[in-house]
């Protein structure tokens, strides 16, 4: 890598590592048109197209063409009060483009030494870490709006087991097809982490007790109805239980949110 890709590299990873910015200056807008602000919808189209100019030059397609597609839309439609869960669905579809560019570059070039890894290698799920810090983040935010938010833990049941009868390698396939079941049922705007030993971690947005709850049966049922078929023609069927913390009742820090869930999730099982 010469000097100019270096430069540009560097560039592109301190645009991606501002994505929780943007989006949250995009959520706010979203909000204040929710909330009848009739200047908020002209401010969030120059967002998105200011988004759709920055995406393209830094080399990320993916956000430029979701960024400009949203634009497009206000611009031919406008937008009120009514329109504001629409326009959650395009920020979400934003936050996926954001994920999408970062695993995209990571993968393309690696990670530099001494930098710390977001992705959990086996899942490409969030990392533990890169999971508390976003949850850090909401909480505050939560906090901040007065909005609900709860944390989801959910853990395979029979993952010591499966281990012990498959070794190493299938188990590692097991929690990658568990992970992709997880990743089709929660929202795309879900954070979801491998929070290590057959658990996952979700973080559930403007969700309480019954959202988690919800969530939570989705998660078994669908686990259930997705057993892991090995190469050899064997079934692995997977049984999971889950536990959701909610902030206030359970806590009001990451720490002891995700705490809450793990002593749910350890006294259920």
């Amino acid at each position: 890598m010469d000097q100019f890709e270096e430069v540009y590299d560097q560039l592109r990873r301190e645009y991606l590592a501002g994505a929780d910015a943007r989006l949250a200056e995009l959520r706010a807008e979203v909000e204040s048109l929710r909330a009848g602000d009739r200047e908020a919808a002209s401010r969030l189209r120059a967002r998105l197209h200011r988004l759709a100019g920055s995406g393209g030059s830094h080399g990320f397609p993916g956000i430029s063409s979701a960024a400009r597609d949203a634009e497009v839309m206000l611009r031919e439609r406008g937008a009120g009060p009514a329109d504001a869960d629409a326009l959650d669905d395009v920020i979400d579809q934003l936050a996926v483009a954001y994920s999408e560019a970062e695993i995209a570059l990571r993968s393309g070039q690696g990670l530099q030494a001494g930098e710390p890894m977001t992705r959990d290698p086996i899942t490409s799920l969030l990392d533990l870490d890169a999971f508390v810090s976003q949850v850090s983040k909401a909480v505050a935010h939560a906090q901040r709006g007065r909005e609900p938010l709860a944390v989801l833990c959910m853990k395979l049941e029979n993952f010591r087991a499966i281990r012990e009868q498959y070794g190493e390698a299938t188990t590692n396939d097991v929690l990658a097809h568990a992970a992709s079941v997880v990743r089709t049922i929660v929202r795309a705007s879900d954070p979801v982490a491998h929070a290590g030993e057959g658990m996952f971690a979700i973080m559930l947005e403007r969700a309480g007790a019954e959202g988690g709850r919800a969530l939570a049966l989705k998660l078994e049922k669908g686990l259930a109805a997705r057993p892991f078929e090995t190469p050899e023609g064997g079934t692995i069927r997977l049984r999971a239980q889950a536990a959701n913390a909610v902030l206030g009742p359970d806590g009001t820090s990451a720490d002891a949110i995700l705490r809450a869930a793990g002593v749910s999730v350890g006294q259920e099982e």
